[in-house]
């Protein structure tokens, strides 16, 4: 018997004598965690599954089942570690499918908007697109439901959520060309009545209002109930006045998500000079676009212009409470460390990819065999 098996020989009596609800066997307790979680009793269902898993590492089944009762509970971060073990790439999609099946549509946003960085699939975007629609989140729901559309779907609940999305952010032209799609294809009610309406917000706040009043007229005509009722009796009323219709802020337009957008895009000579910015999110988005070592800086553990920004930041930092500013101090103090007190050299600079040399290496690394997998029943 190796090592494993004599401690758990000798903890099977002493865990039945303590009266742990769990069953030592890992069997037992996996059906009993299936059992309950197939109840809602997720709390129930994720300390039996645990131990099942933590009997055996390598059962991929239990592991599996173990991230979806943790997704369900809102541990979406447990979760995608747990599913990490059999599924190394695919676990934060599928736990974000989970996510959003399971109605946790702001976790599943941020899961999956992580997630489709691996996207190539019209499905995926399109299932990013509507967690972020039920979540209210109309930018990322216009950016995701654009790219399913580029990728070929024609879904009309997809064009639904992204003229929907559309209007409230205030991008009435493009709006207005889904509308005219819903309303030419629309082969049932709701996405009629869907186009309709939003065709009449689309020309509204263009200031078209004549034009508007009709299609809010036809729309009406089909008698829409819940929320797109409230929607076109609140558009009626802006025609009638004649006003723009109302626009949704979002986080997602602000400065700092802006800078954060520009730093994935690798545009970092455009915020290297933001260190002094007085907001601190933009900031310490700088500070990280300074860290970027350039071509002729391979050798230099950190560049004079990583040290200049993290002492301009230590000084400004001095005394703040805030979280962003706390963070951008943290990065800092990094920065500082690493530039006095280095124990790992860098590895060297290799030779920079284009986006577009990456995305095709990437395009055919992914086109190579795929191996077997029953992670898809995670996400059922």
């Amino acid at each position: 018997m190796d090592q494993r098996g004599r401690a758990l020989a000798e903890l099977a009596p002493v865990w039945r004598s303590a009266g742990v609800a769990v069953p030592f066997d890992g069997t037992a307790a996996f059906d009993t965690g299936m059992a309950t979680a197939s109840d809602d009793q997720l709390d129930v269902a994720v300390q039996h599954l645990a131990w099942a898993a933590a009997l055996e590492p390598s059962n991929a089944r239990r592991g599996q089942a173990l991230a979806a009762a943790l997704a369900r509970c809102g541990r979406a971060h447990e979760a995608i570690r747990t599913l990490s073990r059999s599924e190394r790439t695919e676990a934060p999609r599928l736990i974000g499918r989970v996510l959003a099946d399971c109605g946790r549509d702001d976790e599943a946003v941020q899961v999956l908007r992580y997630a489709s960085r691996r996207f190539r699939a019209a499905g995926d975007w399109a299932l990013l697109a509507t967690a972020a629609h039920r979540a209210d989140n109309d930018p990322v729901a216009v950016a995701a439901g654009q790219r399913a559309l580029a990728l070929g779907t024609r879904d009309h609940s997809l064009l639904t959520t992204l003229a929907t999305s559309l209007y409230r952010m205030g991008e009435f032209i493009e709006c207005e060309r889904i509308a005219q799609q819903l309303i030419v294809d629309g082969v049932d009610r709701a996405a009629k009545v869907a186009g309709l309406h939003a065709m009449a917000r689309a020309l509204a706040g263009q200031g078209r209002h004549v034009d508007a009043h009709r299609y809010a007229k036809a729309a009406s005509e089909l008698a829409p109930d819940g929320e797109l009722g409230a929607d076109l009796a609140e558009t009626m009323e802006r025609i009638v006045a004649q006003e723009a219709p109302p626009v949704r802020p979002s986080v997602e337009l602000s400065l700092e998500r802006q800078a954060c957008d520009e730093l994935e895009a690798g545009k970092f000579e455009s915020l290297v000079s933001a260190v002094s910015s007085p907001s601190w999110g933009i900031a310490r988005v700088a500070l990280a676009a300074c860290e970027v070592r350039r071509d002729d800086e391979s050798g230099i553990p950190v560049s004079p212009r990583a040290l200049d920004a993290a002492l301009i930041i230590l000084e400004r930092s001095a005394g703040a409470t805030q979280p962003e500013a706390v963070l951008a101090r943290i990065r800092a103090l990094r920065i500082r460390d690493n530039a006095f007190i280095q124990i790992d050299p860098p590895p060297p600079l290799g030779a920079r990819d284009t986006p577009e040399e990456f995305e095709r290496a990437y395009a055919e690394r992914e086109r190579g065999p795929a191996r077997p997998t029953p992670a898809a029943s995670v996400a059922r």
